[in-house]
Formats: C-alpha cells, structure tokens, sequence
C-alpha cells in the first residue's frame, strides 16, 4: 500500500540487488524442491516399495524412478541435486 512514510527506509542497496536475490532465492526453493521429491522416492525404496510403487506415489515416470535410482546407486546424497 502506498502512502504517507512515517518512518523512512534506508536503501543501503540498489533496488536491482533486491531483485536479483528474489530470483535467486526462487530458483534456490525450485532446486531444493526437487531434491526433496528425490529423497522422498529414495525413503520410499528404503521402506521397501518397489520403483513402480514409488513412482506412482510422488508421481514420475517409471524411467524417471529408475534414473534416480541409478543415479542414487552411483553417487548416494551426491546424485540429489539436479544437474542443470
């Protein structure tokens, strides 16, 4: 809401910084996103489901469940991040 400032604001940075860090943060929650979607997968494998089961509970494509079940098996906590 715009109006009368009672209380100025200090503006140490450029608006543009502000701006970037927004962008960056968004894309930091994408990423860390995904990587929660592939532990959630991961802990479904360890309790026993099978990769079909696991993929249709959080939802990917059988070949997706079984990349990052590879990918698991290759590199373990290492294989989370998304590489892009």
């Amino acid at each position: 809401m715009v109006g009368v400032e009672q209380i100025e604001i200090e503006r140490p940075v450029d608006l543009s910084v502000i701006e970037t860090r927004i962008r960056e943060l968004d894309a930091d929650t994408k990423k860390l996103q995904k990587v929660r979607d592939r532990l959630q997968f991961i802990r479904l494998r360890y309790r026993g489901y099978s990769v079909p089961q696991a993929c249709n509970i959080c939802r990917i494509s059988l070949q997706t469940g079984y990349n990052w079940q590879d990918s698991w098996n290759e590199r373990g906590m290492d294989s989370l991040s998304p590489n892009y």
